[in-house]
């Protein structure tokens, strides 16, 4: 990868970079990105001022199925910094496919590693995702948290977790206002009442999960592994588990699973509402509860093991992802935005 700094300038030419010096970034054969003022001939690319992305060439056969789409990397909080990096790379990847029909087949994807952040910057994103013409995979990795996990429940297209994710839901926060007497006290409230009831409706839209279940999960903060947001709601918070560069499980597979082990899909149904609720009223506790070796959402990384075993589906043989398709693994070029802090 070859590219600026964000502070440094330089002329650009075709096939020559002058001064200062360019830093450049390698990707490494264990996935990590290395910096360094140095780059071996095959690796180079010329950056231009005019687009902003980073073009990866010579991927590796091993990792081409996994970049070899459209993707944004956000590992970052949401501010008005980084939305206004987020919409420029919306609206650059958006017009690669001017024609509806093609873009219909072709999403835009987001890695997703966010603690939160800012409300304002996250309606602008969400509204900017739904005016475009190709829809948004999100992949939450790492933590996603608050305004993350609403950006996440809201993706125009599929949303997915990897097997060592945690999502977090709670209610909107409003900080940094200084408060002067009891009208503008009243306004505040009024206005947090309002973005709680938007947090509510966004999830219940996109979970399906009630109204009533969703405030009472949102009064504090609602943690939920990979397996638990599978099924939070008829809809869920996602809808599968990244298990592989392209292999995927799904909402049925899991099923599938803890029917098996519980003998009914009336049981599965209990205990999956059983544990929702739990979860909600265990924070309500001094301690907190027993851990259960053998309960099937307590040990994630376990069971989604356990299903993958009996699974090989990939992204392409899943009718609901079929959209989603990679681009051809011998594509030279792949575009690639990185939002960093």
């Amino acid at each position: 990868l070859g590219g600026f700094g964000p502070k440094e300038k330089a002329e650009i030419t075709p096939g020559k970079v002058e001064s200062p010096r360019p830093t450049f970034f390698i990707l490494q054969a264990n996935g990590q990105v290395k910096r360094s003022t140095s780059v071996a001939p095959h690796q180079l690319m010329t950056p231009t001022l005019k687009d902003p992305r980073i073009s990866i060439q010579n991927i590796p056969t091993g990792q081409a199925s996994f970049l070899n789409r459209d993707m944004i990397f956000f590992n970052s909080l949401f501010n008005a910094t980084s939305a206004n990096q987020i919409e420029k790379a919306f609206v650059a990847l958006d017009d690669k496919y001017p024609s509806k029909p093609e873009a219909q087949h072709s999403h835009i994807g987001i890695m997703l590693n966010s603690l939160g952040g800012e409300i304002n910057a996250l309606n602008r994103l969400i509204d900017k995702m739904a005016s475009l013409h190709r829809k948004v995979d999100i992949i939450a990795y790492g933590t996603v948290a608050s305004c993350g996990a609403i950006f996440l429940a809201a993706a125009t297209g599929n949303r997915f977790a990897t097997p060592n994710a945690r999502i977090l839901i709670h209610q909107p926060r409003l900080g940094g206002s200084s408060v002067r007497n009891i009208g503008e006290s009243n306004a505040i409230a009024q206005n947090t009442d309002q973005l709680k009831l938007d947090f509510i409706n966004i999830l219940h839209r996109t979970t399906g999960r009630t109204e009533n279940a969703l405030r009472r999960d949102i009064d504090r903060d609602y943690y939920l592994n990979p397996l638990e947001a599978l099924f939070y709601g008829p809809k869920g918070l996602i809808d599968g588990i990244l298990i592989g560069p392209d292999q995927v499980l799904t909402r049925e597979d899991v099923n599938q699973y803890l029917v098996q082990q519980l003998g009914s899909q009336r049981a599965v149904d209990g205990y999956i509402e059983k544990r929702l609720s739990d979860m909600r009223q265990g924070r309500l506790n001094v301690y907190p509860a027993q851990h259960d070796d053998g309960d099937p959402f307590d040990n994630p990384s376990v069971t989604i093991a356990k299903v993958a075993q009996g699974v090989t589906k990939r992204l392409s043989e899943v009718e609901a992802f079929k959209p989603s398709l990679p681009i051809p693994q011998d594509a030279s070029e792949i575009d690639y935005y990185n939002i960093l802090p």
